[in-house]
């Protein structure tokens, strides 16, 4: 919609929207980037827990007072807190 009717959109709005796609683009690569960035935190602290279950995610979040600031920072960063 908003490209259709670019002619009619505001520059305040364009550059509101450039910022939100930009904002969705990191948040998305937070998002990816947890899994690897969290991987030693997570390997001593979830060790029951089996990779791709949905379930380390939840893991890391419960033990977060022990989880490295690197860990905790990229799944802030994710929006996952």
């Amino acid at each position: 919609c908003l490209a259709r009717n670019g002619a009619r959109i505001s520059e305040s709005c364009r550059t509101t929207n450039a910022d939100v796609a930009t904002l969705l683009e990191k948040r998305a690569a937070a998002q990816a980037a947890v899994p690897r960035v969290c991987r030693d935190d997570a390997r001593p602290l979830c060790g029951s827990v089996v990779v791709g279950s949905g379930h380390m995610l939840a893991c890391v979040l419960k033990a977060g007072p022990v989880v490295s600031r690197r860990c905790n920072n990229a799944i802030t960063d994710a929006g996952w807190r």
